[in-house]
C-alpha cells in the first residue's frame, strides 16, 4: 500500500485550549485533534509579580496666617524746645550759678525737675546736638521768650541742686549774739535752730557745704537747739536731703545772754576735732525739725 495522499493525511484541528497548574510546576497544553484529545505537557514559567504602588505623599499647605498691619507710631513731643538763640543753662535754679552750658534755639530739652513752681526747669539735651564741651544741661529759667515748655508742671518732679552756703530761713532777729559753723566733712550739710519754747519748729535753717563754713548773727537772748542733716541731691522746695540722708543733733544745748558789755559766741564744727567737747547724737528722721 503506497503512502497516503496529503489529501488522506489526518488532520490536527484544535478547537480548545487552556493553561492548567500542576502542583510539581508543569502545565499541560490540551488540544483537540480529528481523531481525539491528546496531551503536550509544557514547562510552567511563574510571572514576575507586578510593583507594588506607592502612592506619592500628600502635600497640605497650612493656613494662611493673618498679618496685623503695624500701628503708627506717634512722633514723640519733646518736654521743652529753646525759642532763644542761645539759652544759657547753670548749675542751679539761680542767676548767681555758673553757666554749664548752652542750647542754641529749637533744640529739643527733656525737663528732669523743677523749683518754685516751675519758676525754673532743670533740662538735659534731648539729642546728642550738644557738644562735650559744653553740654545741653542745667537749669533754665522758664520764660516764654527764652523756652517753651510742652509739660505741665504738675508732672515734673523736684529738680535736685547745691544750694550756696548762707542762710535759708531765719525767723530769729533783733539779738546780738553770734553761731559759727565750720564743715569740715566731704558732705554738704543742713542745719537747723530750734526754740525751747518750740523745740519741734525750725527757727533758722542754714545750708554750708563741704569744706565751708558761716557766721550767723543777730540772735536774740534765750536757749536753742542745733540739729544738723547731710545727704545728697537736696530738693529746694521741701528743703531737704532725698539721697543718703543722715540726722543728728548736739546733745547739749545752746544758752545766749547779753549784758551792757558782753554778748554771746557759739562755734561749732561739723566734723571731729583734737580737743572739742560738744557731744552729738543721731536722731530718726521724724524727730528732725522741717516745719518752719
Amino acid at each position: 500500500m503506497g503512502p497516503a495522499s496529503p489529501s488522506n493525511r489526518p488532520r490536527l484541528r484544535l478547537t480548545h485550549a487552556a493553561v492548567g497548574l500542576l502542583s510539581f510546576g508543569l502545565g499541560l497544553f490540551i488540544g483537540l485533534p480529528v481523531l481525539g484529545w491528546w496531551l503536550w505537557p509544557v514547562q510552567w514559567t511563574d510571572l514576575p509579580p507586578l510593583p507594588t504602588y506607592t502612592p506619592y505623599p500628600t502635600y497640605t499647605s497650612p493656613p494662611p496666617t493673618a498679618t496685623t498691619p503695624p500701628e503708627p507710631t506717634a512722633t514723640p513731643i519733646p518736654d521743652a524746645i529753646v525759642v532763644a538763640p542761645v539759652l544759657d543753662l547753670r548749675d542751679g535754679p539761680a542767676l548767681d550759678y555758673a553757666v554749664t552750658g548752652q542750647a542754641a534755639q529749637g533744640q529739643p530739652l527733656q525737663v528732669i525737675g523743677q523749683f518754685a513752681g516751675c519758676a525754673w526747669v532743670q533740662v538735659v539735651a534731648a539729642s546728642a546736638a550738644a557738644s562735650a564741651a559744653a553740654p545741653a544741661a542745667g537749669w533754665a529759667p522758664l520764660d516764654p521768650a527764652t523756652l517753651q515748655l510742652n509739660a505741665p508742671c504738675v508732672a515734673i518732679p523736684h529738680g535736685a541742686f547745691r544750694p550756696f552756703t548762707g542762710v535759708l530761713q531765719q525767723d530769729l532777729g533783733g539779738g546780738l549774739g553770734e553761731l559759727s559753723v565750720e564743715n569740715g566733712s566731704a558732705r554738704d550739710h543742713l542745719l537747723v535752730i530750734t526754740t525751747a519754747a518750740e523745740p519741734a519748729r525750725a527757727a533758722a535753717r542754714l545750708y554750708v557745704r563741704a569744706g565751708e563754713a558761716l557766721t550767723v548773727t543777730g540772735l536774740p537772748d534765750g536757749v536753742y537747739r542745733l540739729y544738723f542733716s547731710s545727704g545728697e541731691a537736696w530738693d529746694g522746695d521741701e528743703r531737704r536731703f532725698t539721697q543718703d540722708a543722715r540726722f543728728g543733733r548736739f546733745q547739749d544745748t545752746f544758752a545766749y545772754t547779753t549784758t551792757a558789755t558782753q554778748y554771746t559766741t557759739w562755734s561749732v564744727t561739723l566734723h571731729p576735732v583734737v580737743g572739742g567737747t560738744a557731744e552729738t547724737e543721731a536722731v530718726v528722721p521724724d524727730e528732725f525739725p522741717l516745719t518752719p
